[in-house]
């Protein structure tokens, strides 16, 4: 704590991150939370992104840049992020993502009231720069929770197959609980999907909580690192095998581990039914309608009224 705030540090981790420069400088000047570090990280120095951000912000006494060439993955950066930190809270900023000035305020505003959530989050608009790519995304939008005072199972799933298991990623994460469990975030094949699967086993651990008003701008570009990523079955399958472990190691109820990993194989199981079979056989508009209209029945048998 720190005159009676919470201490909070904004992470940014870097890959290839020189095209969008201009977003990050928007985002760190945008920054007036009080009790704040900022931590730049580069693990694989492929551009001058580094050398551009510290030459401007070099002199802000909040920001610490950290260099590396050790090449580690997406889930060893974040995790490394996490345990670098001073904070009582994270938050990992994106670099292609654009964060409101007062976003680090409402999230603190709900996260410090009783009982302290694991993971503070709000919502996403979202900004697809290839048109191709939004027809493949979900063609019905939720709500994100049916009760946002509120967290139970039915919320995981929803989390899970309404596809925002990755939007909490970007909340205020709560360092001292995730610190104390036995892992942090584990890579999953190929980088895909590693955090919703994390984010996923928290959510079935403890409570999340949702602040509808905070809203950060989320950018599907071409040229991000995950975009180049083409899963396929076996990515999907592994999500399974991680879930396993979550469910197995971390502090969740029986019942809880039972749903969350047979809610993981069954949502697995769909990605490949829809990318192997839907996405082959049928126009693609129409293969989005039948992955909808299953998920959706899905969620109506495990979760209750949509």
């Amino acid at each position: 704590m720190s005159g009676g705030l919470p201490t909070v540090t904004v992470a940014i981790p870097l890959y290839r991150s020189l095209p969008f420069v201009p977003v990050i400088q928007e985002n760190i000047l945008a920054l007036d939370y009080p009790a704040l570090e900022i931590i730049v990280s580069d693990r694989h120095g492929l551009d001058a992104a580094m050398d551009v951000l510290q030459h401007q912000f070099g002199g802000d006494s909040r920001i610490r840049f950290e260099r590396s060439t050790d090449g580690i993955g997406f889930a060893e950066h974040f995790n490394a992020l996490v345990r670098m930190a001073t904070s009582d809270y994270i938050v990992v900023m994106q670099h292609d993502n654009t964060y409101p000035p007062n976003y680090l305020h409402l999230l603190v505003e709900k996260a410090v009231t009783e009982p302290k959530p694991v993971v503070t989050f709000g919502t996403t608009q979202s900004v697809w720069l290839d048109r191709d790519e939004h027809d493949e995304g979900f063609g019905v939008i939720l709500p994100m929770v049916k009760r946002p005072d509120t967290w139970g199972l039915d919320d995981c799933l929803r989390l899970l197959f309404a596809g925002y298991a990755g939007v909490p990623s970007s909340g205020l994460i709560l360092r001292s609980t995730v610190l104390g469990y036995p892992s942090l975030m584990i890579e999953t094949r190929n980088a895909q999907g590693s955090e919703s699967v994390w984010l996923f086993a928290l959510a079935l651990c403890a409570p999340l909580r949702f602040v509808q008003d905070c809203v950060y701008l989320k950018r599907h570009h071409p040229a991000s690192a995950t975009r180049a990523l083409a899963s396929v079955p076996l990515d999907w399958l592994d999500h399974v095998r991680v879930m396993a472990w979550y469910a197995t190691n971390f502090p969740m109820s029986r019942r809880n581990a039972a749903v969350g990993l047979s809610a993981m194989l069954l949502f697995s199981l769909m990605r490949i039914f829809y990318q192997s079979v839907l996405k082959v056989a049928l126009p693609r508009r129409l293969a989005v309608r039948f992955r909808d209209a299953f998920r959706f029945w899905i969620l109506r048998k495990t979760a209750g009224p949509l």
